[in-house]
């Protein structure tokens, strides 16, 4: 029946990718994630996929074409709801991406599977370890809040698996990630870790357990020991550029009980190693809004070099196509284009940026377009500089890991120190007010 099935999401997603083809910017499509890894569960899975489309105007970015281009997918989806995620990329954006993400990318270059189109080139970067344990937190922050929520062991046991193989990478026990979840529960058997690993996707309480302690190992790896925390800590709080409103939930230790809040929607677990690792690997800005009772516990502060890969992973520029092609929100590419704007002049001159004014967070915050506003207005107007943001970034992060893409550093004047980001486009009607709502890409494929 498992033969069967990935036959049978993979004709679908052949069919897809040739209906996605046939629109003009469209070069290729791949299928991502589970029916590109041979890994469906019939009638459960969904179909994720990766279209390449031609070089953009250096202007605008295709605006006009990508709007067309979501029009098209919102009708396929029509046709067939098992169409989810639609990635989409440039060769070059691709390429970029994947010198910056060495971890994830090495899985996708080894995973994606053509369905329809000319195949592209992709590079074989070696997995960085910083890359690696990145993504631990990254699991933790984006996907295990969802699955702790829903109670879901089927995705429980997906992130666990997910998370112990950057925990493997990141400590050297593989020299790049296993493509297949089931290829890395198979290794994670011969590892002393294997067999919690077996037991861990029990339910939320084993999942969260077992993350954190991964966690807690690496941490011990990296840092010095931080102070204990005695009892848990909830803080609700804006958790930008990637979230709007969380329900922090530090847990002292792995293995304690969850409090009810951990089971509230834009919740987010995590023990202080846990936090510490996500503000040096993943979320730097978070430091902005860091809680005294955990600072207090010795938390080190970001480095200049941190907010670098951050701002660049944050800002890979298919980030500009996931409303409506991943997401069905349009704030969040705004969001992380005034992040990065606000802090490229401090990173320029080796200085950590410094906590953004109240009034212009708030305003971010605020900021909230439809995918067809987005698209018909806001797309062009900030494409451009984006790209400008990338070749600053991968010039002050380490020139030469972007061969393809490496220029000299932008000659024009680059915004104050002391400047906010510019105001968003201005919109046809008033904004709306900001909803707190799960995120739509928080399901792990």
């Amino acid at each position: 029946m498992s033969n069967l099935s990935l036959r049978f999401y993979r004709l679908a997603a052949k069919m897809m990718g040739i209906a996605l083809c046939r629109h003009e910017i469209v070069k290729s499509v791949y299928a991502d994630h589970g029916v590109g890894r041979g890994e469906v569960a019939f009638g459960r899975s969904d179909i994720d996929l990766a279209a390449i489309v031609r070089e953009p105007h250096p202007e605008t970015g295709d605006s006009a074409e990508l709007y067309a281009l979501y029009r098209a997918v919102c009708t396929l989806r029509r046709l067939n709801p098992a169409l989810s995620h639609i990635m989409v990329y440039d060769a070059r954006s691709l390429d970029r991406w994947m010198r910056t993400d060495s971890y994830f990318g090495s899985i996708e270059r080894r995973s994606m599977l053509l369905v329809a189109g000319k195949p592209i080139p992709t590079p074989d970067v070696p997995v960085r370890r910083e890359d690696a344990v990145r993504w631990i937190p990254f699991y933790n922050d984006r996907f295990l809040p969802t699955a702790v929520q829903h109670r879901s062991r089927r995705n429980l046991r997906k992130i666990t698996t997910e998370t112990w193989n950057s925990w493997a990478v990141a400590r050297g026990i593989a020299s790049k990630p296993f493509v297949s979840r089931g290829e890395t529960r198979q290794q994670a058997l011969l590892h002393s870790s294997g067999e919690e690993l077996s037991n861990a996707g029990t339910g939320p309480r084993s999942a969260t357990a077992f993350i954190m302690k991964l966690a807690g190992m690496m941490h011990d790896e990296l840092f010095p020991p931080l102070d204990k925390l005695q009892e848990p800590i909830v803080c609700r709080m804006p958790m930008p550029p990637r979230s709007r409103q969380r329900v922090l939930v530090v847990l002292p230790r792995p293995g304690v009980a969850l409090p009810a809040p951990a089971f509230e929607p834009q919740s987010l677990l995590a023990t202080p190693e846990m936090l510490h690792l996500s503000i040096h690997y993943f979320n730097p800005f978070l430091d902005w809004t860091l809680p005294p009772e955990l600072r207090s516990l010795g938390f080190l502060r970001p480095t200049p070099r941190e907010f670098v890969r951050a701002c660049l992973f944050y800002g890979e520029n298919s980030l500009l196509r996931r409303p409506g092609f991943v997401r069905s929100d349009a704030w969040l590419p705004y969001t992380v284009f005034a992040f990065n704007e606000y802090s490229l002049p401090y990173l320029r001159s080796g200085q950590t940026p410094p906590p953004m004014p109240e009034e212009a967070l708030r305003s971010l915050l605020q900021h909230n377009p439809t995918c067809d506003e987005y698209y018909r207005r806001e797309y062009a107007s900030i494409y451009k500089r984006w790209m400008e943001q990338l070749n600053d970034l991968e010039n002050l992060e380490a020139p030469g890991i972007y061969p393809s893409f490496n220029t000299p550093p932008l000659k024009r004047s680059l915004p104050t120190a002391s400047s906010v980001p510019i105001p968003p486009p201005a919109l046809d009607r008033n904004a709306r007010s900001l909803q707190v709502t799960a995120e739509s890409d928080e399901e792990l494929k």
